[in-house]
């Protein structure tokens, strides 16, 4: 009988492999004993003294080979773990799916925690970094990171902050355990999930179902990990060395009450928004146009932040500069009347503003445009 330890948290994936693992075995006539252990370090203790006993006779799971202390057939889930057969997730790959979830659910500030200098595990490093990656490469999306070992307290008040102005943000923890932290810690902070703040978890688990609400989750590919396990376990046991590394992708999420489904909106919904906005910005505030389209500011404020990632404010001033660069390159009316012509009250605002935004005044803007060699 050869004894393997699955060193696995109890759970869904644990219940997936060790059935994967039986089914292979009966198929195969193999005689093959299986044994359930979480991933603490108590479990790694015991794990090393069955070793030691001779009562272990192989290892599948969240292990490293080194830490055995003796040379064992090993499939490891862990990517440091060199001398064992590795069966890995691409865990940048979560990290990006998570992001991309979450943009496509309509959120445009997207927050973890990590990853640092000092972060040694791997997983939640690469996830992090895959987050991150995604979120940055999507214009309008804020990118945002945690405050490390931050108390409750000082947690609770970094999120009351972030809801303040408007923009949908949602938080990524890189397992399920953080991402239910997560939830509890954003109820302590006197906050809704996911009416102000949506939250997204991996590895699915029952406690992701089963939560209040419940979690959104990344979900790992047990099953193929399970699949691929079983056959390099086999190859090992007959005495082959292990292999190249074999690398899953992540099968989909599991969408849930921690996110909501609000939709990306259309270009077109976009650009009407903007063409609403540009055709009274000269003469019309942002109160005015919250009664344009029938709604308060503050509601305006989020639903602009929503469609554009930009702040009403911002659209009016970006429609009003569209005038005053048109103006200045087409015509020779001067500052004070280029300034009228696009809504300021005067030379002084009107250039303050144009000088924030492009760099310089609008005289030399206009002197270097009419300065430019014409396209031949």
């Amino acid at each position: 009988m050869v004894d393997i330890a699955l060193f696995i948290q109890p759970g869904r994936g644990a219940s997936v492999v060790a059935a994967t693992l039986a089914a292979h075995a009966r198929r195969h006539a193999l005689p093959w004993r299986l044994h359930i252990q979480p991933t603490s370090d108590g479990a790694r203790h015991w794990l090393e003294d069955l070793v030691a006993m001779g009562r272990i006779q192989a290892a599948v799971g969240f292990v490293d080979a080194t830490q055995i202390g003796r040379d064992l057939p090993v499939v490891s889930f862990r990517s440091q773990s060199r001398r064992a057969a590795r069966v890995l997730v691409d865990d940048q790959a979560i990290g990006a799916l998570a992001a991309e979830t979450l943009i496509k659910a309509g959120y445009r500030r997207l927050i973890c925690q990590g990853p640092t200098a000092s972060d040694t595990i791997s997983a939640r490093a690469e996830r992090h970094r895959g987050f991150l990656a995604r979120a940055r490469s999507v214009p309008g999306v804020q990118a945002l990171r945690l405050p490390r070992d931050a108390d409750s307290k000082r947690l609770s008040s970094f999120l009351r902050d972030l809801v303040l102005d408007g923009l949908p943000t949602a938080l990524f923890g890189y397992q399920d355990q953080v991402a239910l932290w997560l939830l509890h810690e954003i109820a302590l902070a006197g906050l809704a999930v996911p009416e102000d703040i949506g939250v997204i978890g991996v590895e699915d688990t029952a406690a992701a179902a089963t939560s209040t609400p419940t979690l959104t989750s990344v979900q790992l590919p047990w099953a193929a990990m399970a699949y691929e396990s079983a056959l390099a376990l086999h190859r090992l046991l007959c005495g082959a060395a292990p292999g190249p590394a074999v690398t899953l992708s992540a099968p989909g999420v599991s969408l849930r009450a921690s996110t909501r489904r609000t939709a990306v909106p259309t270009d077109d919904a976009r650009r009407e928004l903007e063409r609403r906005v540009a055709a009274m910005a000269v003469t019309g505030t942002v109160a005015s146009l919250a009664d344009t389209l029938g709604m308060g500011v503050r509601r305006l404020h989020k639903h602009c932040l929503e469609m554009t990632g930009r702040t009403p404010s911002a659209l009016i001033t970006d429609a009003r500069m569209a005038v005053a660069r048109s103006c200045l390159a087409t015509t020779e009316a001067t500052m004070d009347e280029v300034a009228a012509e696009c809504g300021f009250s005067g030379r002084v605002p009107f250039t303050q503003a144009f000088r924030r935004i492009h760099g310089t005044s609008p005289g030399r803007w206009r002197s270097a445009i009419r300065c430019s060699p014409e396209p031949t």
